[in-house]
């Protein structure tokens, strides 16, 4: 049999595999509760933790090399989980320096709903089939940047082996993003909170830097440092405080420099705490959370959530130790962009961790982004295809 053939054959039956795994998982759902009335990182998290639609989610993310293949369109080709270095398909090497495209992570379609059982106390259910219109959906049609930006001639990349860049503002950022074509952005508000979430799901835990680890004391650390881990997170017991942490397939989610968020903006008017978040159809929506003097870090103890699935703090009174162990930081001015994540190693930052001190103009040299796209997907299986687009 011909190797083209073979190949084939293998595809098939590979798409075979997968149709019988999302028959299996669609009749499944999964449900936690966050509540926020108890203190404990290890207790605000209950119900189904890593249940099997959670566990269908993370074993069908992958690390990607992603291509432009036409304005609004994508071709990805995936990595392998267990060592980003070489694809999945054949094992061969993958060149992860931009030469053959953009490492990216790739999360399937999934649906989820949201309801308040009563104050700070929430259940969020997920599923792989929309149950009824009340619940929402991540359309699986975005990627995230494995790594942190780097920017070349006025264009954003997510690239390894380069130093990620910084001192480049909000504006900057968005605007070098786009300079890619239709469907770039950087990092997206759900984004950050769809990780947040995924993790509350998978480890039933708040303090993501106690399980994960903290990343390094540095925000100039090389990208690339995680690409033999591939999709493998990084553990705060082992590897996670002595190198730049590893989550979902996404290095450096927190720690190292925060991140410019593409489309949220904190203090829209003279209502102080109000986060103005526009969502992908254009629609813009307004949060009230807490709001605080400028200069002090908060530590929320809830969070509004709704069925966005929000983290915009809402009550005050967490910790580096407990409730959501993340910071939040609210500047006076109006019109504040938001960050998320945080610089080095630093206890407040997290996967809820969000700061919002400056305007779009404003640089600073540990805070950089992250590339994103939103659009046509499509998965091409055969490497040496891939490779020569």
């Amino acid at each position: 049999m011909l190797a083209a053939d073979l190949n084939e054959v293998v595809a098939k039956i590979n798409e075979g595999v997968d149709e019988i795994n999302i028959l299996a998982a669609e009749n499944m759902t999964d449900t936690i509760y966050l509540d926020f009335t108890k203190t404990s990182p290890s207790q605000i998290v209950t119900g189904d933790i890593n249940g099997d639609v959670i566990k269908w989610i993370r074993n069908n993310s992958h690390r990607y090399l992603a291509k432009k293949t036409a304005e609004g369109k994508m071709t990805i080709c995936q990595l392998a989980d267990g060592d980003g270095t070489v694809f999945a398909g054949d094992g061969s090497s993958a060149d992860l320096d931009g030469s053959q495209g953009d490492v990216m992570v790739h999360i399937p379609r999934f649906f989820y709903h949201v309801q308040e059982l009563s104050g700070d106390k929430w259940e969020i259910d997920f599923s792989l089939v929309k149950i009824s219109e009340e619940w929402q959906e991540y359309d699986g049609k975005q990627l995230i940047g494995a790594y942190e930006a780097y920017v070349d001639a006025g264009k954003v990349y997510s690239r390894s082996g380069v130093d990620s860049t910084g001192n480049v503002s909000q504006a900057n950022f968005k605007s070098y993003a786009r300079a890619r074509g239709n469907g770039y952005t950087i990092v997206t508000w759900e984004q950050h909170c769809v990780m947040a979430i995924l993790y509350y799901a998978e480890y039933g835990n708040t303090n993501c830097q106690a399980i994960i680890g903290s990343g390094t004391d540095s925000y100039q650390k090389q990208t690339g440092q995680t690409d033999s881990l591939g999709m493998a997170d990084t553990h705060a017991e082992t590897d996670g405080n002595t190198m730049s942490i590893n989550f979902w397939g996404l290095e450096n989610w927190w720690g190292n420099k925060a991140e410019w968020v593409d489309n949220v903006v904190v203090n829209p008017s003279s209502v102080n705490g109000v986060w103005r978040i526009t969502d992908k159809d254009g629609h813009s929506r307004d949060v009230q959370g807490f709001s605080t003097p400028t200069g002090e870090w908060a530590y929320p103890k809830s969070v509004v959530l709704g069925q966005h699935l929000d983290m915009v703090g809402k009550t005050l009174g967490g910790s580096t130790s407990s409730g959501l162990c993340d910071g939040q930081y609210l500047g006076a001015s109006t019109s504040r962009v938001v960050c998320r994540s945080y610089s080095y190693a630093v206890a407040s930052g997290g996967v809820a961790c969000a700061s919002a001190n400056g305007d779009s103009s404003r640089t600073l040299a540990d805070v950089g982004s992250r590339l994103a796209f939103a659009g046509e997907i499509h998965i091409e299986t055969d490497v040496n295809a891939f490779k020569a687009l």
